[in-house]
This record gives C-alpha cells, structure tokens and sequence, in this order.
C-alpha cells in the first residue's frame, strides 16, 4: 500500500490515468487492484495484491470448533385449549390477593368469577352456581361462616365444594369451618399448585358425592 506524497498527489484526471494502469497491469497476472478517495482532488490510495498473495487470501478459511445445542426442555403439562377444571368462584376482600389468586386460577383451567363480601358470594353462589367456592372467612357483610350456612341452605349448594380460606389452623377452626358446611379448611397464605391439588382431590358436597 503506498500513499503518493504531497508533491505528487495526482488530480482527478491524474488518478484514473493512475487507477488505469494499475488496473492492467494486474489484471494480467490476475491480482488484485483496490483503491480508496480520501478525499476529492486530495489522494488516492491503492492496495494492490500479486496472485500469489490474492490466491492465498481467497482460500483461506477458519474452522471454528462447533458447540453442542443445549437439550430442549419440555415445556410443563397444563390444560388444554377449551378444557377445563371446572367454575370456581372467589370471595376474597382484600383486592390484590382476589386479583392474583383468580389469575392463578385461571392459569390452572378454572373459569372464575369473584366476590368482595358475604353478601355479594352468596348472591353470585346460589345464581351461578359454581362447582367449587373458595371462602375468605374474614368477610365485611357476614363472615364466611355464615357465607357457608347460607349456601348450604340452598338446593343450588348442595354439591357445590366449599373451601374455607383463613389464616387460623387450630382444631377448633377446623371443626368451626365444618359445621358450617365446608369440605375444606386451607389456612393462608397457600401456593396455587398446592390448592389446585387440594381442590381436584376433594370429594363434593356435604355428602361426599361428586
């Protein structure tokens, strides 16, 4: 590569006589000729390669070692499209847990419909009539006791499973949540898998029918 000095810096003109020659010259023994403008009617720059080093430069190649893919990963089981677990609703008052638990639900299969107080469960219970309720016993209205009790009264009730959610896990709480009418007493907090598995293993209604 050779840069003509200032004195010699070809004009215009100058250059393609220049770039001309180089061309032919080169051509005839099938090298290489490349040139660059650095600038107009400043200089130009050639690179010029014999065959020797042209024919080296065109098979040289670079074996890179290979790497391995990583297995692939299943992906988990879940339910498949149009199938579900079943209609569940939710009464919980605390909004961000209601939001995030029937999202998890969901996630799971289950069609879910929500409540914020006793009142508005029962209404939604005994209208709806889902196959499982998930029961906040700590309710503003009437607890989720008497949530139960009001269920239960109904026909619509009768083979609903009802799941008591409380933060209380003595035997007495236990045995409170029964006689009210609950299948199931799940203290909180609790992981979504866990209750997904608690709720498909669970016999439905006071009878134990399905």
């Amino acid at each position: 590569m050779r840069l003509l000095p200032p004195s010699l810096q070809p004009s215009a003109s100058r250059g393609m006589v220049l770039l001309a020659l180089a061309v032919a010259y080169f051509a005839a023994g099938t090298g290489l000729v490349a040139f660059g403008d650095l600038g107009t009617g400043r200089s130009l720059t050639f690179l010029c390669l014999p065959p020797l080093a042209w024919a080296a430069f065109r098979f040289f190649r670079v074996r890179l070692p290979s790497v391995p893919q990583p297995p692939e990963v299943p992906a988990p089981d879940a339910p498949a499209a149009g199938v579900g677990r079943g209609r569940l609703l939710l009464i919980e008052d605390n909004a961000d847990a209601r939001e995030s638990l029937s999202l998890a639900l969901e996630l799971s299969g289950y069609t879910v419909t929500s409540a914020e107080d006793g009142p508005r469960g029962v209404d939604s219970a005994l209208r709806s009539r889902p196959d499982v309720a998930l029961v906040d016993i700590g309710l503003p209205g009437f607890d989720g006791y008497e949530v139960a009790r009001r269920i239960r009264a109904g026909l619509a009730g009768a083979d609903m499973l009802l799941v008591a959610l409380t933060g209380y896990g003595q035997a007495r709480d236990r045995d409170r949540a029964a006689e009210a009418g609950f299948d199931l007493h799940v203290v909180k907090p609790v992981e979504p898998d866990r209750l997904v598995a608690l709720l498909s293993a669970a016999p439905r209604g006071r009878d134990g029918g399905a």
